[in-house]
């Protein structure tokens, strides 16, 4: 229960302050409602505040497939998936097994400078599925859970290319029981 008080903890942190330091959503003269196209922004790729992106190793473990999106010129929130499913059998002795494994990563990131090329802070929670089951063609066994499987803080750099090309790399720190520090690369196309 603290480490998933601690994971929330640090999550609500990251967003406030993210949301404190964030630039305001610019205006123009004639609308009074929020810019949020950033075509006012001369930097290239700038104008691209949504990505569909795969980070190998990453914040949920080995791969996830993620979508993110720019609220202003230094937040972002972004939400992932993971799925794998392993099984094996062995028709000598009527064994099988089967295990899947389901982890949806949300993120909050702040940007410390506006622009196509910029380094970030990182934070957020996976949130995790497990289930497996094991047994012979007469008795069969089966576990599950679901929950916050871990949190991740992290610093990065970040490329986003007026082109649409999107490269990130950031190491992290994964907590649950322990803090272990991982490494992701991304790559993805930023719209």
């Amino acid at each position: 229960m603290k480490k998933t008080n601690l994971a929330l903890s640090l999550v609500l942190l990251l967003l406030t302050s993210a949301s404190v330091f964030a630039a305001p959503a610019r205006r123009s003269a004639t609308n009074a409602s929020p810019d949020f196209s950033r075509e006012s922004v001369s930097d290239p790729g700038t104008d691209r505040v949504n990505a569909i992106s795969l980070e190998l190793l990453g914040k949920s473990g080995l791969y996830n497939l993620s979508f993110d999106h720019m609220f202003s010129d230094q937040f972002a929130l972004g939400i992932g998936i993971e799925y794998f499913s392993i099984g094996a059998s062995s028709s000598l002795s009527a064994l099988s097994s089967s295990f899947s494994f389901l982890v949806i990563p949300i993120s909050t990131m702040y940007y410390f400078t506006p622009g196509a090329k910029h380094f970030y802070l990182i934070g957020g929670v996976n949130f995790a599925a497990v289930s497996g089951s094991a047994g012979t063609a007469t008795t069969s066994y089966g576990i599950s859970g679901s929950g916050i499987g871990s949190g991740f803080v992290g610093a990065g750099y970040e490329y986003r290319g007026d082109g649409g090309f999107l490269f990130r790399v950031a190491p992290y720190f994964i907590f649950s029981n322990t803090f272990a520090p991982w490494i992701g690369a991304t790559f993805g196309y930023a719209f």
